[in-house]
């Protein structure tokens, strides 16, 4: 699942042995205590303020929920939560332990380290493969594959975990470079998610279109994007995705806090088979069988 990423560790992020800004802060803000959780805290904040431009695209409100994924123990979240809104365009945050300490946006263009991505290579062997386009993944289908994406479905149900006995020597197709299946597209009156779109892009383009009125019903998108935040923790939601999220809840009866609004919205569900041929369901009547289905949520 990692084949293709640049992976960026907590010690990767100094830059010519110089701490990460972010580190910085969180040390100066006491945001740490016996230390277990702050390299996951540190990451989690610099993946949000670095896609923020240092905190200069956001504001303090946009960072309260920053670190709702994130368990700490014994230091509370406070000084974490202050540490992560003193990067805000408009903090008002001050250190009331050091009132020298600096605040507000940090500079990413020379305190992030320069992400390396591995060279485009094909992946070796048969048992992982990760089709680009529907074509190839029908016919991985075809030759048995099981079919994967963001699989924090295994935090619930750990038989979908990669580590159980079922998956030992099973074919697996990672779903998510699968182009089709990524795209939203706003059609007319009509709005078509792709099943591996993630619960953050999702919301990030529900945002977008509130904004730019692009909509005429606000308050059901709104609806839907205040469902989509949520749920889970930022991490669950930068991979879960809603293609899954249907899947679970008609096969194994999970019970989705997203089911009810789209339902009411009158969704509808796309399945493809492997031989390329698709129908349309609706959302509800889809959900209220139990028995397995033979093609791939589109």
């Amino acid at each position: 699942s990692l084949h293709g990423a640049a992976v960026v560790t907590v010690e990767g992020l100094a830059v010519d042995g110089k701490p990460h800004p972010v580190s910085e802060r969180v040390a100066q803000f006491n945001g740490s205590q016996c230390g277990f959780c702050t390299p996951g805290m540190v990451m989690q904040l610099f993946s949000t303020l670095s896609n923020q431009d240092g905190g200069k695209a956001c504001v303090e409100k946009d960072l309260e929920q920053c670190i709702n994924g994130n368990v700490c123990r014994c230091t509370g979240y406070r000084p974490l939560i202050e540490a992560a809104k003193s990067f805000a365009a408009d903090t008002t945050i001050t250190n009331q332990c050091d009132a020298k300490a600096r605040v507000g946006p940090y500079d990413v263009t020379t305190s992030d380290p320069k992400l390396v991505f591995p060279p485009s290579i094909p992946l070796a062997g048969d048992r992982w493969v990760r089709p680009a386009n529907l074509s190839e993944l029908f016919e991985a289908m075809q030759a048995g594959a099981r079919v994967v994406a963001g699989g924090t479905a295994a935090g619930i149900y750990p038989d979908l975990g990669m580590a159980d006995s079922g998956f030992a020597n099973a074919k697996l197709a990672d779903i998510t470079a699968v182009k089709e299946l990524g795209e939203i597209a706003l059609q007319g009156e009509m709005l078509r998610i792709g099943a591996t779109v993630t619960w953050t892009v999702f919301s990030e383009y529900l945002r977008k279109l509130i904004a730019d009125k692009a909509v005429p019903n606000i308050d059901a998108f709104t609806v839907l994007a205040e469902r989509c935040e949520s749920i889970a923790g930022s991490q669950v939601r930068n991979r879960a995705t809603l293609g899954g999220n249907i899947a679970i809840t008609r096969s194994r009866g999970f019970v989705s806090d997203w089911m009810p609004p789209l339902a009411a919205l009158g969704a509808k569900v796309e399945v493809a088979t492997v031989t390329g041929e698709s129908a349309h369901h609706d959302l509800l009547q889809f959900l209220q069988h139990d028995t397995d289905f033979d093609g791939l949520i589109c």
